[in-house]
């Protein structure tokens, strides 16, 4: 399955330290690594205009297929190759013992 990731992804994850009263004191984003990756189906859903009624706004998604060893779990952000802009993981699912399949989406504005 490796030979069909020809392109790659770094994944990021939020770090949060608590207190001794349970309480988030601070966080971070730390980055896990780039991966091997493939990108398919991508869909478009038009959310309309923004808070300002400026904007449009458009959610993108994606399936990632990832190697099996890729650490990653709902809520971490993947940015692709040349993209600046994060992509949310919303769900992740081990296929067999060939890989993983996880889908990704963001909304943008146009």
């Amino acid at each position: 399955m490796l030979h069909f990731m020809q392109q790659s992804c770094t994944i990021r994850r939020l770090k949060v330290t608590w207190d001794e009263y349970n309480s988030p004191t601070s966080e971070e984003w730390i980055t896990l690594g780039k991966v091997r990756s493939r990108w398919r189906r991508k869909q478009f859903q038009a959310l309309g205009p923004d808070a300002n009624g400026a904007k449009h706004q458009v959610r993108e998604r994606y399936r990632l297929y990832l190697p099996l060893w890729a650490d990653i779990q709902a809520g971490d952000l993947v940015y692709a190759q040349h993209d600046p802009e994060p992509f949310e993981v919303s769900a992740s699912c081990r296929i067999g013992t060939s890989h993983k399949e996880v889908e990704v989406e963001r909304v943008r504005s146009l």
